[in-house]
């Protein structure tokens, strides 16, 4: 049956206890995979090579997945809105686009068409 150690000792924290009516409670051959978490103490730890450590062990920095693909999709959107900005916002001579010109009513009643800086052809 399982069973709570009475001491705790690092070398035996990361293995099962078991006990039966003829045997106290003591550690059975068996080690929890590496990474598990277990207490040793009033400390929570990870398992590691059968012994129970404070730092290290199977805690992997995940974190560090979260801020590269923030990086990778935030250099993407720069570029993207930089490409934007240039292309369609920037100020220029040269229009990227080519802009229908607007016609203008002359004296007699007939329009002339205009280009784009005003100038009638």
């Amino acid at each position: 049956l399982p069973c709570v150690p009475e001491t705790q000792d690092d070398a035996t924290d990361c293995r099962p206890h078991c006990h039966t009516p003829h045997i106290p409670c003591t550690p059975v051959n068996y080690s929890y995979p590496d990474g598990v978490e277990c207490i040793l103490g009033d400390l929570y730890g990870y398992c590691g090579g059968g012994a129970c450590l404070l730092s290290g062990g199977g805690a992997a920095p995940t974190w560090i997945v979260g801020v590269a693909i923030f990086v990778v999709f935030y250099c993407i959107f720069v570029a993207v809105g930089l490409w934007l900005y240039c292309r369609y916002c920037r100020p220029s001579t040269v229009t990227l686009l080519p802009v229908k010109g607007s016609s203008e009513p002359t004296h007699s009643g007939q329009t002339t068409p205009t280009n784009l800086n005003g100038d009638r052809k």
